[in-house]
């Protein structure tokens, strides 16, 4: 399929559900002060991706994903919206007790840990010009940084990107049958540990 019919029904899915698909033209995004890639928001009905990413078409797939399991009511989907108020409101300052803390990190990490499954199977049934082999090495590095996020109290805690480290990607499995969501593997540990 090319890119822009992708697009198209994209749009179409989106608008069907009342939500509207906005595609910047910047490398990032404003997402509530953070720059990102791109965001699903089922409470302000929208799907913004920045355009001038490098991989703009990936995270298009990766968050019409997330549109898709709220759309289809996907449980993960369903337990993550109060787990990612817990870790948001902790990077802010709030305090929780490690337990509630940790199954917040723990339900968000399957959710996206679904969200990458689907987003895969989206690529490679409509044949996307998306390279992926990458594409599942990041997104299995995108799961995993989440430990390092709960280890460090912050969203993004890398000072360079593990998505551009040769030596990460290298470690990155290139399929889900990894337990990304359960455990990191103290290799890829001390490789995103150097990054921070």
């Amino acid at each position: 399929m090319k890119e822009s019919e992708f697009i198209r029904l994209v749009r179409d899915d989106l608008a069907s559900e009342n939500v509207n698909l906005i595609i910047g033209r910047g490398k990032q995004i404003n997402c509530d002060g953070i720059r990102v890639d791109g965001y699903f928001s089922d409470y302000a009905r929208e799907l913004r991706v920045a355009r001038g990413c490098k991989q703009w078409l990936g995270t298009l797939c990766h968050e019409y994903a997330h549109f898709r399991q709220w759309i289809e009511g996907c449980k993960h989907y369903q337990q993550s919206t109060k787990a990612i108020q817990i870790i948001d409101t902790w990077f802010s300052g709030k305090e929780y007790s490690e337990r509630e803390l940790s199954r917040a990190f723990r339900i968000v990490r399957t959710m996206e840990r679904d969200a990458e499954r689907r987003t895969a199977e989206m690529i490679e049934r409509y044949s996307l010009p998306v390279d992926l082999n990458l594409y599942i090495k990041r997104a299995n590095c995108y799961i995993y940084a989440h430990f390092i996020m709960e280890r460090h109290r912050k969203f993004w805690a890398f000072s360079r990107d593990p998505f551009r480290s040769r030596v990460v990607l290298n470690l990155m499995p290139n399929d889900f049958r990894c337990q990304s969501h359960h455990k990191l593997p103290p290799d890829i540990d001390t490789a995103l540990e150097s990054l921070v």
